[in-house]
């Protein structure tokens, strides 16, 4: 490929020791790894600015794509606005790859981003359309699963699951979108048909410092999109929809200016629009879940998919991985969840005080992430728990007993225990849980390893209680 070829829908600022033969093998954006590639591109970080590379990579690199160009650099540099900006449009250039095939649909939102994500694709796949999914759980591919290393992945490797993707003759992409892969600019150069806002709420504030920061980068993936699904219930959803030229309302409150009204009771869900009302009887049984898949049904409305052209369509959907999976032993209820915000903290023990008022929860927090939630999660914790269990929860190189500390500074009229080593914990909830007790293991979810300083250490939470389920049947 021709660098003019690369260079195609591109705005170039300027040029610095141009040539227009030159070939292109490959492009790399880490210094450390340049194989092959002979095209660089510069980034700016917060820690660290890749234009200082520059210096030591001329030997190898052909073509410098800049923020700033550096003439003592005698090697071809193309200037651009924001190098983080157009590496996936020069990505998507490189392996000739036609993004316009594929219908892309981003979620983003505190909570519920994994399971909107999931129920969209299955109700997608149920309607027969070939779909692929990303997120914290990985890349499902018309039902094959592949690694994906972050929620929202970095360019190179998103370029290369949508290779697959084009591949296995998909039509719809949904893919949760965090705020820090906007900040990182991971999502510039998508063309998303629509953004789903699911809510806001206290987390991440070790990057972003202050909720409305969070909220920023959020309302600029949603300003992306062609349409956006927003959920107006959220004080942020309603600040989002103002500001959003193109978006549609879901609410579960009354509110005659939506455009979705929806309605929630035990298992059964409505909704109302067009002056009319769908109704639907699920196999869900929490109220996040509902909801979650009330986004998920608006999702396909709006990508034009009639919602009552199968009303048994919610009768089997299968459970999210880490999400409120329940196990059943004896008159004993397990449930383990990837709640780590105060918030999902909230809504699955409430959901799961409709079962028992007895109540162990187990959980921690993550090392080097936002301390300030953790008093809240103790508070929250005990106004739901008849006993706490604080354990490790990727420690990081944070003591667990300082992080167990300040968890328990929000504890109140609740016993709890520090039980660092996680499995022990777990083990010591099954030991004190009567009949119809309820553990509720959280923070981890489907996470099949424990970090701990920078190690990733083989553990699963599900295989933990599978394990000891089969040895208390024994």
């Amino acid at each position: 490929m021709e660098i003019i070829e690369l260079l195609n829908n591109i705005k170039v600022l300027d040029k610095y020791c141009f040539n227009k033969d030159i070939q292109v093998n490959g492009i790399s954006v880490d210094s450390r790894c340049v194989k092959n590639e002979n095209i660089f591109v510069c980034t700016k970080g917060d820690k660290y600015d890749s234009h200082n590379d520059m210096e030591k990579l001329q030997k190898v690199i052909d073509v410098f794509i800049v923020d700033k160009i550096n003439k003592k650099i005698p090697k071809c540099q193309i200037l651009v606005e924001n190098t983080h900006k157009i590496l996936l449009k020069l990505l998507f250039n490189f392996n000739k790859i036609d993004k316009n095939k594929i219908k892309i649909i981003g979620v983003t939102g505190t909570n519920g981003k994994t399971s909107t994500s999931f129920y969209t694709y299955y109700l997608l796949k149920s309607l027969g359309k070939n779909v692929a999914v990303l997120g914290t759980n990985g890349c499902m591919i018309n039902g094959d699963k592949y690694p994906s290393s972050l929620t929202t992945p970095d360019p190179k490797e998103f370029v290369a699951l949508f290779k697959k993707m084009i591949k296995r003759n998909v039509s719809y992409l949904i893919m949760e979108v965090s705020a820090h892969a906007v900040k990182c600019n991971r999502v510039r150069g998508i063309d998303f048909e629509i953004g789903a806002f699911t809510n806001l709420t206290q987390d991440h504030l070790d990057d972003f410092y202050n909720l409305n920061n969070y909220a920023f980068y959020k309302l600029q993936f949603l300003k992306q999109c062609k349409k956006q699904v927003i959920n107006i219930d959220d004080k942020y959803g309603k600040m989002f929809e103002k500001e959003c030229s193109n978006s549609f309302s879901l609410s579960f409150t009354k509110c005659e200016e939506c455009r979705y009204m929806c309605k929630i009771h035990k298992n059964f869900l409505s909704i109302s629009f067009d002056n009319k009302e769908i109704n639907f009887e699920t196999n869900l049984i929490a109220d996040f879940s509902l909801k979650n898949m009330a986004m998920a049904l608006l999702i396909c409305n709006e990508l034009g998919f009639n919602l009552a052209q199968n009303k048994n369509i919610l009768l089997n959907v299968p459970d999210v991985e880490g999400r409120y999976n329940i196990f059943l032993f004896g008159n004993k209820t397990i449930c383990i969840d990837y709640a780590h915000s105060p918030d999902a903290i909230e809504q699955v023990l409430k959901n799961l005080k409709e079962k028992s008022n007895d109540i162990i929860v187990v959980f921690g927090a993550s090392g080097f992430r936002d301390c300030k939630k953790r008093k809240k999660m103790g508070l929250i914790a005990s106004k739901y728990a008849s006993y706490i269990i604080l354990t490790a929860d990727n420690p990081r190189y944070e003591n667990v007993n300082d992080i167990c500390y300040q968890i328990s500074e929000g504890i109140k009229k609740v016993d709890y225990v520090v039980i660092k080593n996680r499995e022990e914990a777990i083990k010591y909830a099954f030991s004190i849980a009567k009949d119809n007790s309820v553990i509720a293991i959280l923070g981890k979810g489907n996470e099949e390893s424990q970090d701990i300083c920078s190690v990733d250490i083989p553990y699963s939470d599900i295989d933990m209680v599978n394990s000891l389920i089969k040895q208390k049947k024994v």
